[in-house]
């Protein structure tokens, strides 16, 4: 009977030695790493079903768990934000945002959602200089036409069009044939007005050259002094 249960017991470890996961080069992987990642998961699904569902304190309340087992979660920063955002907590989706911007494989999404954010607050200084940085970071169509449409909104005409001519031109995105479309009949708008506006800073440059040479010639002339022999 013992030496049936030791067999037994020695098949059983066998069949858990074999199951284990091991990485490329044969050796084990780190367990605690190993089971945080798979925790982390599992919060995540939880969390996206709570999402599914519509009961958004449930899915706060995995995200948060999922970021306490994995620091390094990047989309769980930027999804558990706009849950904060909506709940009206704007400050901690700020603070969650800018966590983001610091790990590379979220930056770029975390910098265009800050950016949200703070056009949202009226901050539009600094929701431009992360739009900038987002562009820089990762540059795609949504990215540079938000990016496009900030300076429009601004009727920074020149800047405007520089975006969308990189738009039209970036060898690495891909446009469907409406979007191109679209694109070039932008363009063709923004050509007229960033001409328009040049042609009106060239005439208030002349104005106030014109300007400073009146003011120039209408002081008084100095009186010489008078030389004493």
């Amino acid at each position: 009977m013992r030496a049936a249960r030791r067999a037994l017991a020695a098949a059983a470890l066998s069949a858990l030695l074999g199951a284990r996961p091991s990485l490329a080069d044969g050796t084990e992987p780190n367990n605690a790493a190993h089971w945080s990642r798979l925790a982390a998961q599992s919060y995540l699904e939880r969390a996206e079903r709570a999402q599914a569902r519509g009961d958004t304190l449930a899915a706060v309340s995995a995200f948060t768990d999922a970021l306490r087992v994995d620091p390094n979660l990047g989309q769980a920063y930027i999804e558990l934000a706009e849950l904060r955002r909506l709940l009206g907590d704007i400050g901690e989706a700020e603070r969650l945002l800018s966590r983001a911007t610091a790990l590379s494989d979220a930056r770029a999404e975390a910098l265009t959602q800050r950016a949200r954010l703070y056009r949202l607050q009226h901050r539009d200084e600094l929701a431009l200089r992360d739009l900038e940085s987002a562009v820089e970071a990762e540059p795609s169509v949504r990215r540079l036409r938000q990016l496009g449409d900030f300076y429009v909104e601004q009727r920074a005409w020149v800047a405007a069009l520089s975006v969308w001519r990189r738009v039209a031109s970036e060898p690495s995105l891909t446009l469907e044939e409406s979007e191109r479309a679209e694109v070039l009949e932008t363009l063709g708008a923004l050509a007229v007005l960033a001409a328009e506006a040049d042609a009106v800073q060239h005439v208030m440059r002349e104005r106030d050259t014109t300007r400073r040479t009146l003011r120039r010639h209408a002081r008084p002339a100095r009186p010489q002094r008078r030389t004493t022999h």
